[in-house]
C-alpha cells in the first residue's frame, strides 16, 4: 500500500474519523489502456469501487476522454 494511503488511514484513525467504504470511490484518469493497466484498489481489506461518473458536493463529474 502506498505511504499516502497509509498516511490518510493513520490521520483518520488519530482524529477518530471512520471511512465509509461503501461511499468511497476511485476514478482513473487517462486512456482506456491506462485504466486497464491499473489494478483494483484494496485498502484494509476493502475493495474500492472504480467509477467513471460520480457526484462530489452536488456536482456530477464524468471521467471520459
Amino acid at each position: 500500500m502506498s505511504s499516502l494511503v497509509e498516511d490518510i488511514l493513520h490521520w483518520s484513525q488519530c482524529n477518530l474519523l471512520n471511512i465509509n467504504w461503501s461511499k468511497t470511490k476511485e476514478s482513473v484518469l487517462g486512456s482506456d489502456s491506462a485504466k486497464n493497466f491499473c489494478r483494483e484498489l484494496c485498502v484494509d481489506g476493502n475493495i474500492v469501487e472504480r467509477v467513471s461518473v460520480f457526484k462530489l458536493l452536488g456536482v456530477i463529474l464524468l471521467m471520459t476522454l
